[in-house]
């Protein structure tokens, strides 16, 4: 039988062998690299605070004291929400011949730095006074007094 197997052979099965070594090599290489990217997040706009006068005033005359409005701010969100101020105002009266002029109202005092947990609540004291006045204030017997409050 011949010899397959020549000196050439050998030496170019080795050559080819060789060569396939270094180049699966090459597959297996990589460069390290770096990336940068980017992206977006939303806040979420500032929640509503719930404000409610719990409790109506009562014995307001001219002349007499200070009242005390008691004013419940409630934090219907679920994260912590601030609050810095309280203002109140009176939106109506009736009867109109009842005149706004005859009374003062004054905002709750909110301590520094006041925060209300989610679903919590704070509550505040305003004051509201009918003055005495150099006229006839009969109209503003039973009258109705709307009263606002916005908190912020």
């Amino acid at each position: 039988m011949k010899k397959h197997l020549s000196k050439k052979r050998v030496v170019l099965a080795a050559i080819i062998a060789v060569a396939l070594a270094i180049s699966s090599g090459v597959a297996y290489a990589y460069w390290t690299s770096n990336g940068t990217g980017g992206g977006t997040a939303n806040a979420a706009g500032g929640g509503s605070l719930a404000v409610d006068q719990p409790v109506a005033v009562s014995g307001l005359y001219p002349g007499i004291v200070d009242q005390d409005v008691s004013i419940v701010v409630t934090n219907n969100e679920s994260y912590v929400q601030g609050l810095s101020a309280v203002d109140s105002s009176i939106d109506s009266i009736a009867p109109a011949t009842c005149l706004e002029s005859w009374f003062v109202v004054t905002d709750a005092t909110v301590p520094a730095s006041t925060t209300i947990d989610p679903g919590g609540s704070v509550t505040l004291t305003g004051k509201i006074r009918m003055l005495e006045v150099d006229t006839n204030q009969n109209d503003c017997k039973n009258a109705v007094i709307t009263l606002t409050h916005d908190a912020s």
